[in-house]
């Protein structure tokens, strides 16, 4: 296992919205109409300035005709021509009128019915500019449209990427009142390699959450899930810039995490390895040795502080909390290698001369295993000693190398190459798998009957476990 290829990096890709797969409206604040008194108004609409108040005249009574016409036809043709109209009358109001903030308004609401959104968003614009009141009329209109775009583009999105992508980027011209599409493209832009353009959908993201819909919003349910909602995107932040190499920001970021929530170990343990990415090492020490004192650490836990550590070049702390890890799952062959492999990283060879023998054990037909406790041997400089741990790698009739365990719908896989290094070729190799829950109870075992190459020749293998229970360790029993 390649610690630092699988390292933990769950930057929020293709998030997507619980019910909107199907069609429904996205959670959270839904639009409503309202025709509010000046008295019932809400605060954060109070406290706009008052600026020009719209005035209805011969133009806005035209155009309210002619969009009121068009909601009751069936026609899609008298639909737009009906538009059509209401837009140009809209217009005209504009011209005969340009501080009148009630023709801007209609002209968005006409946009939006043609397809022009981005003709909308620029009236909408300036009917808040000239009566910033117009923000609680133009947002129902906004939101409204950018439910349906975004729920068309989270459908699309299984059928045509591009066109998902593309939908998601109109619903974000026209409204910026809802962080859904924010993070949706941000994690679209990372799949694409635009690490600029996602950083800039999460931080837009999180100024929204922080702000306006923070600050207004009084539903606890929904005050909940925007918390929620921001720690992803933070989450996502720090791995940008981490990724970026921008250590120190996403120091930063890793650390608001943890202040927020101490209990989160995968940002305290992505703290450490940014600290030290960024030249920090005391610091990231310090933050691990506080991870591994904690009480009541499970086998998972163990497993995000070792992988963080690693990344870190924190090796003898990746060692003793995969070791950790091991302990509390002995069935998990990763965590013994894992543990050999940080210890010989970091030279600690009368700890690797301990351990190595254990990894042998359990990974009985792997070279590598033996090489750590080789290499132990004459780190200590005892060499004469590593002989018989030679002569059994030598001898191996073939080997089991590059194991991976993997997540794959409907269950998992292990992935590997079988080598032949003494063996006649078209024999075969009988080998039995197993994996484990995080208890260490067997979720499932596979015996395998494997043919053998030329020698020195290596055939790739993967053996299937269809389950619905996590599995998070597995080892393998050679059967002749």
């Amino acid at each position: 296992m390649n610690v630092r290829i699988t390292a933990a990096c769950l930057i929020g890709l293709a998030i997507v919205i619980e019910g909107c797969a199907s069609g429904g409206a996205p959670p959270g604040i839904q639009p409503q109409a309202q025709v509010l008194a000046e008295e019932d108004l809400p605060a954060w609409v109070l406290a706009l300035p008052e600026g020009e108040p719209p005035r209805d005249n011969d133009y806005t009574n035209e155009a309210a005709l002619f969009m009121f016409q068009a909601e009751g036809q069936e026609i899609p043709e008298s639909v737009e021509s009906l538009y059509q109209q209401a837009l140009e009358s809209a217009q005209g109001g504009i011209q005969f009128d340009p501080t009148n903030a009630q023709s801007y308004v209609q002209a968005g609401q006409a946009y939006i019915a043609l397809g022009d959104h981005v003709g909308a968003d620029e009236m909408f614009d300036r009917a808040e500019e000239i009566y910033p009141r117009s923000l609680l009329e133009t947002n129902f209109f906004r939101e409204t449209e950018w439910i349906q775009i975004f729920n068309g583009a989270v459908v699309a999105m299984g059928d045509d990427r591009s066109a998902g992508v593309a939908a998601l980027e109109l619903a974000h011209v026209i409204y910026q009142g809802r962080p859904e599409a924010m993070m949706q493209l941000g994690g679209m832009y990372l799949e694409d390699g635009r690490s600029e353009d996602a950083l800039d959908m999460f931080n837009q993201a999180e100024d929204l959450i922080e702000g306006p819909i923070g600050q207004r919003e009084e539903d606890p349910l929904v005050l909940s899930a925007l918390q929620e909602s921001l720690q992803v995107v933070r989450f996502n932040q720090a791995q940008l810039l981490f990724g970026m190499e921008r250590y120190q920001e996403a120091a930063g970021v890793y650390q608001a995490l943890v202040d927020e929530d101490p209990d989160d170990l995968m940002a305290y343990s992505n703290l450490g390895a940014a600290l030290v990415a960024g030249g920090d090492s005391d610091g990231a020490s310090t933050v691990y040795a506080d991870l591994l004192a904690r009480p009541g650490l499970t086998v998972t836990d163990y497993n995000v502080i070792a992988v963080g550590a690693y990344n870190g070049d924190l090796f003898l702390q990746a060692a003793q909390a995969f070791g950790r890890a091991f302990e509390a799952l002995p069935q998990n062959r990763d965590f013994i290698f894992n543990q050999v492999q940080s210890l010989y990283l970091a030279e600690a060879w009368d700890q690797l001369l301990e351990v190595a023998p254990r990894l042998i054990e359990l990974d009985t037909h792997n070279q590598n295993a033996r090489r750590f406790l080789v290499q132990a041997f004459v780190g200590l400089d005892r060499m004469q000693e590593a002989a018989p741990t030679l002569d059994e790698m030598e001898a191996l009739p073939f080997e089991v190398s590059g194991l991976l365990l993997d997540a794959v719908d409907g269950g998992y896989v292990i992935a590997g190459l079988l080598t032949n290094r003494n063996s006649d070729a078209g024999s075969t190799a009988e080998i039995r798998f197993r994996v484990y829950d995080v208890g260490g109870l067997e979720v499932g075992s596979q015996d395998m009957s494997i043919m053998l190459g030329e020698v020195e020749q290596s055939v790739e293998f993967q053996v299937d476990f269809p389950t619905t229970t996590e599995v998070i360790g597995y080892n393998y029993e050679v059967l002749n």
